[in-house]
C-alpha cells in the first residue's frame, strides 16, 4: 500500500468523524495520532517484523498502550491505544502485538473499514472507524440459529435502512477483482502463505514457531524475534576392522561408531537421523548456515579419534631359563584398517531471542539445545 495516500484516506475519514488529527511527530515511531473523548489511538503504518518492534518500543516504553496515562499538571485521565497497519500480517506479527497489546490491521481490514465508512457516510449511518472488534478471518462464524417462534415483521415504513454489514450486494468499494479499490494502492494477490522448497538434506521440521516461542518462554524474557536456521552436520560413520600378528599372539580390532560432527564449530552431536532430499518451509525469516570445518579436516578428526580410542596394550610373556620376561606392546589400527564415510546434512534450530539472551530450540524434537551451534558464541 502507497503509505502517503493510505494516511490522506484515514486521516479523511477519521476527521468526519470528528476524531482530531494530528501527524505523529510528537512521539519517535508514530505516524498518526487519533483523538477522541479522551481516548488517544497511535498508529503506525510498516511493512516487516521490525517496524513492528519499533512502534511497540515507541508506544510500550512511553506506557501508551491501553493504559491510562494523567498528563502531568492535569487531572485528565487519558485512555492510550496502539494500531499497527501492515500490507501483510504474519502469525509472529500477531503473536508479538498480542504481547504488547497492539491491535494489528491486515490489508483486508483496511479495506473494510474504508469501505464500510464511506458506505456509512452515503447512508448517513454511524461508523467508527476505529472500533475494537475481531480481525476479519476471526470474525467468519455460521449464523445462529433461528428461534422456533419467528420475531414479528414491521411494517415497510418501519424497517430499518440496513447496515454495510448486511448488505446483499457487494460494496462498490471493494470488488472481488485482484485490483485495489484505493488510488494508488497496488494490487496485491489474494493468495496464503506463499511456501518454499529448499532442496537440502534436511532433518523434518516437527514444531513450528508457535511452540518453539512457548518453549523459549522459560528461558528467555521478553521475546522480540525469532529465527529459522539450517544448521549443517556432518553425518559419519566410523568402521575399525585389523588383525594384528606379533610374535606367536594374534590381536583383532574392532568397532563401529556413528555420530554427527557440527560443521561450525567441530562439536559432536548425535547423528541426525531421519533426513529427507527436499524440506518446504512457510517462514521468511531463515538462515541456511555454510559449512567451516570441511569434509577433509572432519574425515582427519575422525581418523586420530579411532587410532587413539581403539589402540590396545597388549602383554607377552617370554621364559628365558629361570627368568620370566613381560613384554608390554601398544597395537593401534592403521588408516587402512579404517572406514571412513560422511555426509552433510542440515538440521533446522529455532534461534528464540529475548532482549538480553536466545534460546535455540531444536526444529526437530523440540528439545532446548545446551550445547552452542554456532562458533560465534561468546562467554563470559
Amino acid at each position: 500500500m502507497n503509505k502517503n495516500i493510505l494516511f490522506e484516506i484515514v486521516e479523511n475519514i477519521l476527521k468526519s468523524q470528528e476524531y482530531d488529527v494530528s501527524a505523529g511527530s510528537e512521539y519517535t515511531g508514530v505516524d498518526l495520532v487519533a483523538k477522541r473523548g479522551g481516548h488517544e489511538t497511535l498508529i503506525r503504518y510498516g511493512l516487516t517484523e521490525d517496524d513492528l518492534r519499533n512502534f511497540a518500543d515507541a508506544a510500550h516504553g512511553a506506557h501508551r498502550v491501553r493504559g491510562v496515562y494523567e498528563a502531568p499538571g492535569h487531572r485528565t485521565r487519558v485512555a492510550h491505544d496502539a494500531l499497527f497497519i501492515s500490507d501483510r500480517v504474519t502469525e509472529w506479527m500477531e503473536f508479538f502485538a498480542d504481547q504488547y497489546k497492539i491491535r494489528v490491521w491486515d490489508r483486508a481490514e483496511v479495506e473494510s473499514r474504508i469501505g464500510r465508512a464511506v458506505l456509512a457516510e452515503a447512508e448517513g449511518t454511524h461508523h467508527d472507524f476505529l472500533e475494537v472488534r475481531e480481525r476479519t478471518h476471526q470474525r467468519a462464524a455460521p449464523a445462529p440459529a433461528l428461534s422456533p417462534t419467528p420475531a414479528p415483521v414491521p411494517p415497510p415504513a418501519q424497517m430499518p435502512i440496513p447496515t454495510p454489514t448486511l448488505a446483499p450486494t457487494p460494496m462498490p468499494t471493494l470488488p472481488p477483482t485482484p485490483v485495489s479499490p484505493l488510488p494508488g494502492i497496488g494490487a496485491v494477490p489474494a493468495t496464503e502463505d506463499s511456501r518454499e522448497v529448499l532442496t537440502i538434506r534436511c532433518a523434518p521440521i516437527r514444531v513450528d514457531e508457535k511452540q518453539a516461542i512457548v518453549t523459549a518462554k522459560g528461558f528467555v524474557s521478553g521475546i522480540t524475534d525469532s529465527i529459522l536456521e539450517f544448521v549443517p552436520f556432518w553425518n559419519y560413520k566410523c568402521v575399525v576392522d585389523g588383525h594384528y600378528q606379533y610374535k606367536a599372539k594374534s590381536v583383532t580390532i574392532s568397532s563401529e561408531g556413528a555420530g554427527a560432527i557440527n560443521a561450525l564449530n567441530s562439536r559432536k552431536h548425535e547423528r541426525v537421523g531421519e533426513v529427507q532430499d527436499q524440506i518446504s518451509i512457510s517462514q521468511q525469516n531463515y538462515e541456511i548456515k555454510s559449512a567451516i570445518v570441511t569434509k577433509d579436516e572432519v574425515e582427519r578428526m575422525l581418523m586420530g579419534d579411532a587410532i587413539e580410542s581403539n589402540k590396545k596394550t597388549v602383554s607377552f610373556t617370554n621364559r628365558s631359563g629361570d627368568t620370566i620376561i613381560t613384554e608390554n606392546r601398544t597395537i593401534k589400527p592403521g588408516a587402512g584398517d579404517i572406514e571412513i564415510s560422511t555426509e552433510l546434512v542440515y538440521l533446522p534450530v529455532w534461534e528464540v531471542r529475548g532482549r538480553r539472551h536466545s534460546v535455540m530450540i531444536d526444529a526437530y524434537d523440540g528439545s532446548v539445545m545446551t550445547e552452542p551451534v554456532d562458533d560465534d558464541i561468546e562467554f563470559l
